[in-house]
């Protein structure tokens, strides 16, 4: 008995500029940072810290 094998769904690729969420985001996190709402870590533990508290 031959089992099936599925096939892997095509995923098709697409720009980063093209992407209205990733430009959005972007977008908005320059304004942030522009009007001084950037949140600044001391090394890469305490932003795994803050990232876990979303």
């Amino acid at each position: 008995m031959k089992a099936k094998v599925s096939e892997k769904p095509q995923k098709k690729a697409v720009a980063l500029e093209e992407d209205a969420r990733i430009v959005a985001g972007t977008l908005k996190g320059e304004a942030e940072l522009r009007a001084g709402l950037g949140k600044r870590f001391k090394d890469a533990d305490e932003f795994i810290e803050y990232l876990e508290k979303l």
